[in-house]
């Protein structure tokens, strides 16, 4: 298994964990094996699970079952149009109640929180983010990288936003935005279904945050508006609140900006970038957190893609560069030697082995491989798999023939078809669990096109200057 290959060194030192003491990533070779999705999925016990809920008809936190199921949701940028076709599947086929909890990566915290409010904003991708300059610059991306590849020591601090997040919560989320998010709505669900938020933080230190940090010091005279100040409006002058924690769940590195500096549970506060740097698939948080017995995962790179293994030019050079210049040397260390990429290979391989149906024992959460200064005991003891926990793992995914689409991609046919093929490979995959039938000589495609069209003559434009507010069914 390449995940113990990877734990194996030929040191026997009790001294420091250092980089020159495990092997790189270039040693090893991955490929995620290739199965049939459907067959899979349809006979999974986690399949079984949510068919029994249905049947019952249970909500959450009232349950006839002692399991818990979790919903988790990956980022990937623009990629995240695929789970929203996904997320959309779902909320089509009345399964939202099914979850016990829900969990968001980057994109995927969005996508989730949408999931929570009971609202399918999947346009956002499609008429909203798509070809829009106040969201997507790549001019600054190529700047970042340029200025990442020549001051390799500098730290004076650039801010790389070629990816305006504030963009995303402050013109789409907010009461005067695009798609207003229904807090009123989220608030009546999360108690019950709660979202967790994951952030990347400095130290080796990974961000969970849920309702308690969502609204903060939240009362009756302060109201929901509490949940969406920024540092500026806040007494203490720190982020804090719904919109902080969204955001620092996507603060890509070199590309979305300086990190978002927040406190949880009144300790000092620590700066967080995106969740994908600690655990770009919610695996570990779901199990060790919420301590889930089943997690369905919304993948957004189709089943069986190829895994780089390698650190490149942006783990090397950008993301050490944005992590140096933050003060965060260690974790920029970590990044440069391929830490990232070794726990999305360990995220993927656990998905890949959990759509066989069997338990799969999931790693945990501290970060181990290439980081610096652990001792070999501290290295033994979260490598050791008798200690780890198991859990169902489920993962929907599109076919392997589909192109992967980029973070960054800006056609809308491209972003409208990943919409539609997210919403097919989770329909087709949970149809028989809830139930559902379409008439006759329709097909789960026909349907993804008609609810998500493709207007060869329409101007996304349009829809950036008219907010719509989209009605909940909670």
């Amino acid at each position: 298994m390449i995940r113990s290959a990877l734990y194996t060194s030929n040191s026997t030192s009790s001294s420091a964990y250092s980089y020159t003491s495990v092997p790189t990533l270039s040693q090893f070779t991955f490929s995620e094996p290739s199965h049939p999705l459907l067959p899979l999925q349809k006979s999974h016990p986690t399949t079984s699970l949510i068919k029994s809920r249905v049947l019952s008809s249970s909500l959450p936190s009232s349950r006839s079952d002692n399991h818990h199921l979790s919903l988790s949701l990956e980022g990937g940028g623009m990629r995240g149009s695929v789970n929203a076709g996904m997320a959309s599947s779902i909320a089509l086929l009345n399964l939202c109640n099914t979850f016990d909890s829900i969990y968001g990566s980057s994109a995927g915290s969005i996508i989730g929180a949408y999931m929570i409010s009971r609202q399918m904003c999947v346009d956002v991708y499609s008429s909203i983010l798509v070809g829009n300059r106040l969201f997507l610059q790549k001019p600054d991306l190529i700047k970042f990288a340029a200025r990442a590849s020549v001051n390799s020591k500098s730290k004076d601090n650039y801010e790389a936003t070629g990816m305006n997040i504030s963009y995303v919560l402050k013109d789409v989320m907010s009461a005067q935005g695009l798609r207003p998010f229904d807090f009123d709505a989220f608030i009546a669900n999360v108690e019950g279904q709660p979202l967790y938020v994951l952030s990347s933080g400095e130290n080796f230190t990974q961000g969970i945050f849920g309702a308690e940090d969502f609204f903060d010091t939240y009362s009756e005279e302060q109201g929901v508006k509490y949940a969406t100040r920024s540092k500026e409006d806040d007494p203490r002058g720190l982020d804090s609140g719904f919109f902080s924690c969204l955001a620092s769940s996507m603060v890509v590195p070199g590309a979305g900006g300086k990190p978002i500096s927040l406190s949880k549970n009144g300790e000092e506060p620590k700066m967080y970038c995106d969740a994908f740097v600690y655990e770009a698939v919610p695996i570990r948080a779901p199990v060790y957190h919420s301590n889930a017995t089943h997690v369905m995962i919304l993948r957004t790179r189709p089943s069986a893609a190829p895994l780089k293994t390698v650190p490149g030019f942006y783990e090397t050079k950008i993301g050490k560069y944005y992590f140096d210049q933050w003060g965060m040397e260690d974790v920029a260390e970590w990044y440069a030697a391929g830490g990232q990429q070794f726990r999305y290979l360990e995220e993927v391989a656990c998905t890949s082995e959990g759509l066989l149906g069997s338990e799969v024992k999931i790693p945990p959460m501290d970060v181990v491989y290439a980081r610096p200064n652990l001792t070999w005991e501290e290295v033994r003891s979260i490598t050791d798999t008798t200690k780890w926990r198991s859990a169902y793992v489920l993962p929907l995914m599109v076919d392997q023939d589909i192109a992967e689409m980029s973070p960054l991609e800006q056609k809308e046919k491209i972003v409208v078809q990943g919409i539609r093929d997210g919403f097919v490979a989770g329909y087709e995959a949970m149809k028989d669990a809830a139930g559902a039938t379409l008439p006759d000589g329709m097909t789960s495609s026909d349907l993804a096109d008609l609810l998500f069209p493709f207007r060869e003559d329409y101007d996304p434009r349009y829809d950036v200057k008219k907010p719509i507010k989209v009605i909940n069914n909670y």
